[in-house]
């Protein structure tokens, strides 16, 4: 069976609502078989947590991948995980 390799853009598509049409071919895209190297998960997580989680209006982004009670471009970082005591 053969998978495509998918670079970052084709990912960060897949969640960014202000491009339906990109949006919705990079999840068919995605719907099949592919392989990611560690630098493109990398800048997806930039890509998403820098620039698409605050341009979408988001309050809050849930992750434990940075600092809980942080805030960028003002989200507000909160730690789903946390045990609270």
């Amino acid at each position: 069976m053969r998978a495509d390799f998918v670079d970052t853009n084709v990912l960060a598509y897949a969640f960014d609502q202000s491009s339906p049409a990109k949006q919705d071919r990079a999840r068919e895209i995605l719907a099949d078989d592919f392989v990611l190297s560690a630098q493109v998960l990398s800048e997806l997580h930039v890509t998403l947590t820098r620039k698409l989680a605050a341009t979408a209006g988001c309050a809050v982004l849930l992750t434990e991948g940075l600092n809980t009670g942080a805030t960028i471009r003002g989200v507000r970082i909160e730690n789903p995980f946390a045990c609270d005591g």
